[in-house]
């Protein structure tokens, strides 16, 4: 027993079944209909007289019994009756579907508002696709030769045009420029037509503009001249800042030509203030010019300091012989001489 139990195969769910498959095990099902029982004529009220005893009235429970057979009836004919066919359909096909079984008629009426309801909304959308493209049609007709001539087709020309819009928006003046080359437009010849459309415009208007453009001309040669004279004014103290020389003649600025680029840096950027501060800067970031500036202000020190201890030296010496034993005095050195004169005076002494 539990062998066959074991070998027996699951059962599978059965598929769902189409609406023919459903019409017809409806109609397998049908069953006869029922024949309405003839109406009994309700009994004439006995008199009060006549009444049965107390003891031959029926019992509640069987007035129930009988009230619920009679709905069960009444609901059995209301079935028989079966759904009314739309009124829109055919005779024929309503004498189909009134020959159907009830729950067959609930079925098919069911799927048929599902279908009759999404084919009104499809054909709605399709309305809709048609009624754009008729517009569309009735603005490409008219071009589509022309088109043609250039090998677009409808989308391909709206994608031109929707190019050429885009271009307009983000670079108007190229795509203006673009546009009449491509189309052989002269722009100046342009502009001679709307001078001689300007012609026939309004004096008072005309006269406005042309003071408007002469102001625009006087401010712009205004602003010329100013800045061509501050220019010019620049340029002029560059030149006297590269000329300009020391007492012996030699350039205090020798290094302006190497550092002019970085100065110009230095002073438009407001480290520097002025070409002087420029120009210390600009030296001193030059590792070069850097070194040999060093160099050379290191020279000036030590010279600086041998010149001084000469004088220091030639004093002591003075001081020295001053102070002689009995020797006759030398010469004096006289008074307002320089430091040369006293290094002469001093080694002619020493030589005597």
């Amino acid at each position: 027993m539990s062998e066959e139990m074991e070998s027996t195969p699951e059962p599978q769910e059965p598929a769902p079944q189409t609406v023919r498959e459903s019409i017809a095990a409806a109609l397998a099902t049908r069953e006869e209909p029922r024949k309405p029982e003839p109406e009994q004529e309700p009994e004439p009220l006995a008199a009060e007289d006549d009444a049965p005893p107390a003891e031959d009235v029926e019992p509640e429970g069987e007035v129930a019994d009988e009230a619920e057979a009679t709905n069960v009836e009444a609901a059995d004919n209301e079935e028989v009756q079966g759904i009314e066919a739309p009124a829109h359909w055919s005779s024929d096909f309503k004498d189909t579907f009134n020959a159907l079984p009830s729950n067959a008629q609930e079925v098919f009426l069911q799927r048929y508002k599902d279908m009759e309801g999404d084919y009104t909304r499809k054909t709605q959308e399709v309305a809709d696709i048609r009624r754009r493209a008729s517009a569309l049609d009735e603005v490409m007709v008219p071009f589509r030769d022309e088109f043609a001539r250039a090998g677009l087709d409808d989308i391909g020309a709206v994608r031109q045009l929707l190019g050429a819009h885009k271009f307009l928006r983000e670079s108007p003046q190229q795509a203006i420029a673009w546009l009449a080359q491509n189309y052989g437009i002269n722009t100046e010849a342009l502009a001679a037509n709307e001078q001689a459309d300007d012609d026939f415009a309004d004096p008072q208007v005309k006269q406005l503009r042309d003071q408007v453009s002469q102001l625009q001309g006087y401010l712009q040669t205004q602003a010329q001249q100013q800045q061509d004279a501050a220019v010019a004014d620049t340029q002029q103290q560059i030149t006297n800042f590269a000329s300009v020389t020391k007492d012996d003649g030699s350039l205090a600025h020798p290094h302006f030509d190497a550092v002019r680029t970085t100065m110009g840096g230095l002073i438009q950027s407001g480290v520097a203030q002025d070409m002087d501060a420029a120009y210390e800067m600009a030296v001193y970031a030059n590792p070069t010019l850097r070194g040999s500036l060093i160099d050379q202000q290191a020279e000036k020190v030590t010279a600086k300091q041998k010149q001084a201890e000469n004088v220091r030296k030639a004093k002591r010496a003075q001081q020295a012989n001053v102070k002689g034993s009995g020797a006759p005095a030398k010469e004096s050195l006289p008074g307002g001489s320089s430091v040369r004169d006293a290094l002469l005076h001093t080694m002619k002494e020493l030589q005597s």
